[in-house]
């Protein structure tokens, strides 16, 4: 089962975190993610990312701000994202 590291995040929670796959088409909430990171959020992806050579996270916060960006999963789906608030 494919899994991903949430390191770090900033903005306003809560945030829903979205995978797909690298046009964004079968998005899938995995999570929401209602307190600050860090500490490490762990996710573990659906069935259908688990041999993925690369997947899109997307996360938006509770001002829906978003940010995406496509991850290679040849070596594991570890990483880390932040989201800044607009004004």
């Amino acid at each position: 089962m494919a899994r991903i590291e949430i390191l770090s995040i900033t903005g306003t929670s809560p945030f829903n975190v979205y995978v797909s796959d690298v046009y964004g088409n079968n998005e899938v909430l995995v999570d929401t993610i209602s307190s600050s990171v860090p500490p490490v959020d762990y996710i573990y992806l659906p069935p259908i990312f688990d041999n993925a050579p690369a997947i899109m996270i997307k996360i938006v916060d509770a001002l829906n701000c978003e940010k995406f960006k496509v991850y290679d999963c040849r070596f594991g789906c570890g990483f880390e994202i932040q989201i800044v608030e607009l004004s």
